[in-house]
């Protein structure tokens, strides 16, 4: 007896949700929430077409509102009213969905907010969706969205969608029906919007990073940064948050999650005697290849130590340091002579090349030739300049430096005192004399620790560690090591 007496109340209880289920907006599921920023987002509700819970042609959804807030119990469902016309629980899926039969969302407990309705999602069933939806399974369903504007960054809310419909046919003048709104509410869903995070950019002197201070930027967001160093300065280090990231001059600061610090460090360049008619590949083309000198003023030896490896009656082979940064080194050369220009022979991208032609003609025996090599970097500035090296082929009665001998390799001064460098040169072949092209040269790689003068006098000028170098018309060299001392 129980258990028909169950069954007839399930019976009675369908037979009223039938007949009291106003349009077809019933929600299937916990709304998505997308595009979620600091201040906005979406919901997205799938509801349901049932002609056999009393969706008729011509019944519509007139719209969707959504009631929101930072606490979850302002959205509670009074469930207790005399119009609830359906509540389902879905065990499974945790779903929560309800349809009320009134004039308005008045249902709710609480007191949360609730936006205007958003009437962009009109929609009126047609006899091809109730034919689809008899035929259909799972029953059909249509996307509802609307937007959330105005929230408060970082912040957890709780919202519901609720649908406003109408029943078609539903007059005063029809005792059976009543001209009234169906509602339906949907689960609660929950998001929490993007933090507004602060970013700090320091940068030492030597330079700029843009943008500096402090900066706000969305959770989620990336930020590109641009450094950029003055003049005779260079990036020392970039870091992001105590770790390096190298001396780079741009980074992105990705998928931002929390509070950044980036901090940049610049150092003093090394001179590279690059002048500044010369600082692109084509002003240093222009200037080379019409100069009457034989030796590119300014130019320090130390840093690209161009110097010839090895000759034949045909051919000479060239070699130097790489520069840091080049992406390519551009060969100069011709015949010894002053009024010999350079010509531009070849662009590598190695620290050595094999030389068996010079201004289109094939390389000679027993004859001088000079050659300047330039350091480029991909945007075709010029980073070095070589110094001007003279090298003599095989074949005849002149030769090159072999070996430079100096009387110390290391030289400890104290602050204020001097040393005398003795060299000589030992010639490759003693039947091959060494046409003097110039005498040898000295150079300090750092003269504000230790200069020297064009005959070979070290003074100590500050405490710390540099090198002299002494060196051959052919780019042989010794180098002594300097330390000066308080």
């Amino acid at each position: 007896m129980k258990k028909l007496r169950k069954l007839l109340l399930c019976l009675t209880l369908i037979t009223i949700a039938v007949v009291l289920t106003g349009c077809f907006a019933t929600p299937t599921e916990v709304p998505e929430v997308s595009n979620i920023t600091k201040t906005s987002a979406t919901l997205t509700e799938k509801i349901g077409i049932d002609p056999f819970s009393g969706s008729d042609e011509g019944d519509s959804l007139n719209g969707v509102l959504i009631a929101y807030s930072k606490n979850k119990t302002d959205l509670l469902i009074n469930l207790n009213t005399p119009e609830l016309t359906r509540e389902i629980t879905d065990s499974e899926e945790g779903l929560e969905i309800i349809n009320i039969f009134s004039e308005g969302p008045a249902q709710i407990l609480g007191n949360p907010t609730l936006t205007d309705l958003d009437t962009s999602s009109y929609y009126e069933l047609t006899a091809d969706d109730l034919k689809r939806a008899m035929t259909s399974d799972p029953r059909p369903t249509k996307s509802v969205s609307s937007t959330l504007n105005g929230l408060e960054p970082g912040t957890t809310y709780y919202a519901r969608m609720i649908f406003s419909g109408t029943k078609a046919g539903y007059t005063e003048s029809d005792p059976a029906k009543r001209s009234v709104s169906d509602w339906a509410y949907s689960p609660i869903c929950t998001f929490t919007t993007q933090k507004e995070l602060n970013i700090t950019l320091n940068a030492g002197s030597g330079g700029s990073i843009s943008p500096s201070g402090s900066v706000k930027a969305d959770e989620g967001s990336d930020l590109p940064i641009t450094i950029t160093p003055d003049t005779g300065y260079k990036i020392s280090s970039v870091t992001v948050d105590g770790t390096d990231v190298g001396a780079v001059n741009t980074y992105t600061i990705t998928n931002i999650s929390k509070d950044v610090t980036v901090s940049v460090t610049f150092e003093k360049k090394e001179d590279n005697g690059v002048p500044t008619n010369m600082n692109t590949e084509d002003a240093a083309t222009s200037s080379i290849e019409n100069s009457n000198s034989e030796e590119i003023a300014g130019s320090p030896f130390g840093l690209m130590q161009l110097r010839t490896t090895s000759q034949t009656n045909k051919s000479i082979k060239l070699k130097w340091k790489k520069i840091a940064g080049a992406g390519k080194y551009v060969i100069y050369a011709n015949k010894c002579g002053k009024t010999r220009k350079y010509k531009k022979l070849k662009t590598v991208t190695t620290t050595s090349v094999n030389l068996k032609k010079i201004a289109g003609k094939k390389i000679t025996k027993g004859t001088y030739y000079k050659f300047v090599v330039i350091a480029v970097d991909n945007g075709g500035n010029v980073l070095a300049t070589s110094k001007t090296i003279h090298v003599a082929t095989k074949g005849g009665k002149i030769g090159n430096t072999r070996k430079v001998n100096v009387n110390k390799k290391k030289v400890t001064l104290k602050m204020g005192k001097t040393f005398k460098i003795k060299a000589t040169t030992v010639a490759e072949s003693a039947s091959r004399k060494v046409k003097q092209h110039r005498k040898l040269a000295y150079e300090s790689s750092n003269p504000q620790i230790a200069a020297v003068s064009k005959t070979g006098k070290i003074k100590a000028v500050a405490p710390g560690t540099c090198y002299v170098y002494v060196y051959a018309q052919n780019g042989e060299f010794a180098k002594i090591k300097v330390t000066v001392k308080q």
